[in-house]
């Protein structure tokens, strides 16, 4: 049996008293970011266990989670970019 997308989480949990954070994950790109950091960095991230659908748990320091929302574009700098994108790649 194998879980759904819309059962496929990530979860963040973390509490104000404690410095780490408990990350279980589904997302690929997710599982590869947190295993490379567990490999370069082994004493901060810490790979704790893998499910039997293939979740992956891990403990990060709280510091490291972040949001970003990014950049609001307006329409003119949005084609602005495009063409400068059309440009650098068209030679």
């Amino acid at each position: 049996m194998s879980l759904s997308k819309l059962e496929q989480e990530t979860i963040i949990l973390f509490n104000e008293d404690e410095k780490i954070a408990n990350i279980q994950t589904y997302n690929g790109a997710l599982k590869r970011k947190l295993s490379d950091l567990c490999v370069t960095r082994p004493n901060e991230a810490v790979h704790t266990r893998t499910d039997q659908y293939g979740g992956m748990y891990f403990t990060i320091p709280k510091k490291w989670v972040k949001v970003n929302a990014g950049v609001i574009l307006s329409d003119e700098q949005r084609s602005a970019m495009a063409e400068r994108a059309k440009q650098r790649f068209s030679r």
